[in-house]
């Protein structure tokens, strides 16, 4: 049941007033309880949005382990740099600046590293979104969804023999882009850009 204040005279003025609701107390606590619900699906959604997973020790079950790629052969003589994306990974969109920096410095290097992508989903579609971004990489491939990586993206610096050395989550900082670029043996300039931002869980 509705209760409509239509207007209300006062000092020769007409205030124009906002139909009320009539509601029990029943309503009162449901209409409650949604908000409070609202609350925290929001609180928890920009926590895993915008948390600082990236500051977080990298899987342990992967450093030092052996990554398995079908479909890609290790070169023994070189370091790898391994991209894991999505096609519809927003960090991933943010990053794609380094990757281009990344190429343009293993063109100037003697020594040629590669640098490959994977991801969980079927690569047609992270293939033609690296190629829109211009981010020509050594190949694009598919992996297992359990191969124990948080969430996308993530650079992972694998030896000639498969070796996981080093993990990066999320999307970098100037600081954590150099370290990316000299572990594979390259350099590359930076700015004053911050960028700084957490893995996504892979859909």
């Amino acid at each position: 049941m509705w209760r409509y204040v239509i207007a209300e005279r006062t000092d020769s003025r007409i205030v124009m007033m906002t139909p009320l609701p009539h509601m029990s107390n029943l309503e009162r606590a449901t209409h409650l309880s949604l908000i409070l619900l609202s609350v925290v699906s929001v609180t928890l959604l920009l926590e895993r949005r915008f948390g600082s997973h990236s500051e977080a020790p990298p899987p342990p079950q992967l450093i030092g382990k052996a990554l398995e790629v079908p479909g890609f052969h290790w070169n023994p003589a070189r370091m790898h740099t391994v991209l894991y994306l999505a096609a519809n990974c927003h960090f991933c969109q943010e990053s794609m600046p380094f990757y281009r920096q990344l190429l343009e410095a293993d063109r100037q290097n003697p020594q040629h590293s590669p640098i490959i992508a994977v991801t969980p989903e079927d690569p047609t579609a992270l293939r033609q979104k690296l190629r829109n971004e211009h981010v020509m990489l050594d190949g694009v491939y598919r992996v297992n969804t359990g191969m124990g990586l948080r969430g996308t993206p993530t650079i992972l610096i694998v030896s000639g023999s498969g070796i996981v050395t080093k993990i990066f989550e999320g999307r970098l900082d100037a600081s954590h882009e150099k370290e990316v670029a000299a572990a594979v043996g390259m350099r590359i300039a930076t700015g004053e850009r911050v960028r700084v931002g957490a893995a996504q869980a892979p859909h």
